[in-house]
């Protein structure tokens, strides 16, 4: 168990994230014992528990845009939670429609899933090259600015006044975290903050996509009340939490 215990922390040294079944195949036991040795370590602040795995512990309980994930990490936290998510998301789009899908790994599902449709997609979202596969039928438009490597975006003043430019049927924000009990969703800084709510402004119907690790998670800058979305999507209920009417899961989960 010694060894173990020093495999998982010397691999969350090294990647920043861990995955519960590939560190069950690696070291060859189950996934209950992986998470009851996540669960101990858990105690010791030696990390910090998600869905599916589990990431190094923060300093601070406010999520910044330096203490945040890089997006490498990120993609491979709770990646089917936000395929689900997405799959929401994607059915309130109509054909003929403009919408904007914000940066981060809770939308990038949604652009293979939108490549076919009749529709405009504007983004500051440079995962998409990972996820379409030409020939594609939406127009894509991405959006110009300073290009953030460690979270594949594009924002700064440039970005803002692209946006102001545009006019949306619909847009899909992305968010460090949500608190449920004040109600409002998070950012990590002050820029990204900013185009999202532009975003939001020219936008005829909001949407927030969250994963459970979003939740009670604080970030830097405070965004939008959750209650002024049309809806929050999110993929698992925990049913000892209540909630927002527009808060929508994709399945429920016990605490």
């Amino acid at each position: 168990m010694v060894e173990r215990i020093e495999y998982i922390l010397n691999k969350l040294d090294e990647t920043g994230v861990l995955n519960v079944n590939e560190l069950a195949e690696e070291l060859k036991v189950s996934s209950a014992t992986i998470r009851r040795d996540f669960a101990d370590l858990e105690i010791q602040r030696k990390l910090k528990r998600i869905p599916g795995g589990a990431i190094k512990p923060l300093d601070s309980s406010i999520v910044t845009l330096d203490s945040d994930l890089r997006m490498a990490s990120k993609l491979q936290l709770n990646s089917s939670g936000k395929k689900m998510v997405c799959e929401m998301a994607c059915k309130e789009v109509r054909d003929g429609e403009c919408i904007f899908i914000d940066a981060g790994t809770s939308t990038v599902h949604m652009f293979k899933l939108l490549q076919d449709r009749l529709i405009t997609i504007v983004t500051n979202n440079f995962l998409l090259s990972s996820q379409i596969t030409p020939p594609i039928t939406a127009r894509i438009i991405v959006v110009g600015g300073l290009y953030l490597a460690d979270y594949a975006l594009t924002y700064s003043s440039t970005a803002i006044n692209e946006i102001q430019g545009y006019n949306f049927d619909r847009c899909f924000i992305t968010c460090a975290g949500v608190d449920i009990h004040k109600n409002f969703s998070y950012s990590t800084e002050i820029e990204t903050r900013n185009l999202k709510n532009l975003v939001c402004q020219r936008s005829k119907y909001r949407y927030l996509l969250l994963d459970q690790s979003k939740l009670d998670t604080i970030g830097f800058c405070t965004l939008e009340p959750l209650t002024s979305f049309d809806t929050v999507f999110c993929d698992q209920k925990r049913e000892d939490m209540e909630y927002p009417d527009n808060f929508r899961f994709y399945q429920s989960i016990s605490n």
